[in-house]
């Protein structure tokens, strides 16, 4: 009885090890999916006061703008005054303007989270799983950041996709005090050293991090490791 008890959990303990790595596996997956669809409910909030900004804010002003450039000729006979305080009015509606386009602008940038949901899916559809760790690293990051993170990343979605032949991309995150890293790697095929920048995708990504000192380096030895490191723009506030 003992031996039968014993050939029995020989037999099926590999299935079951098997169910539980696949069950911590979806859980995980899922984990991370509801931590992306929250930035997403955040990024959508955004997106309305984009709108509205733009559509209403934006509109009073340029009509502002109108009306003193028109006051500023019926009125440049009849006083020296009025003109040069019409041309101040003037001024300041341009550049609150100018402001609430910057404002919308800088709104409507794709997130890293964002492109994580796009990009997860495309994997999918590949046949590819992906997987990330310290997602939460991304909090408070800068947008100036995520936005170049958020093309790095697209660019190297699209380059395992096509090329790496790989089951699973792992993007993971970490931050210091004055710098953040993003590494992506996969289980593909690798990278020859000759070939890391000849697809212009690799030279796009390197070239975006250079414009604000960061750095790609390239490790296809074992599948294929794309490692993103950049200081922490200091985002700038309009007085």
């Amino acid at each position: 009885m003992g031996w039968l008890v014993y050939g029995l959990f020989c037999v099926l303990s590999p299935f079951a090890a098997g169910s539980i790595q696949r069950y911590n596996r979806k859980n995980r997956q899922l984990m991370q999916t509801n931590q992306r669809l929250t930035e997403i409910i955040k990024q959508n909030e955004r997106q309305r006061i984009a709108r509205d900004l733009h559509d209403n804010l934006g509109q009073s002003f340029s009509m502002i703008t109108l009306k003193a450039e028109y006051a500023r000729k019926l009125l440049a006979k009849k006083s020296d005054a009025v003109p040069e305080q019409l041309l101040a009015i003037e001024q300041a509606s341009r550049q609150n303007l100018k402001m609430v386009r910057d404002i919308v602008a800088g709104l409507r940038q794709t997130t890293i989270a964002e492109e994580l949901i796009n990009q997860e899916r495309n994997l999918s559809v590949a046949g590819i799983i992906l997987l990330t760790k310290d997602e939460n690293q991304i909090e408070g990051l800068p947008q100036s950041n995520q936005q170049v993170l958020a093309q790095c990343l697209h660019e190297a979605v699209t380059n395992i996709i096509r090329y790496s032949h790989a089951t699973e991309c792992y993007v993971t995150f970490a931050q210091s005090a004055t710098t953040f890293q993003m590494t992506i790697q996969d289980n593909g095929r690798g990278l020859k050293k000759a070939d890391q920048f000849k697809s212009h995708g690799m030279a796009g990504m390197r070239e975006r991090l250079e414009v604000i000192q960061g750095e790609l380096t390239v490790d296809g030895r074992h599948g294929t490791t794309l490692t993103l490191t950049m200081p922490i723009v200091t985002e700038t506030k309009n007085d």
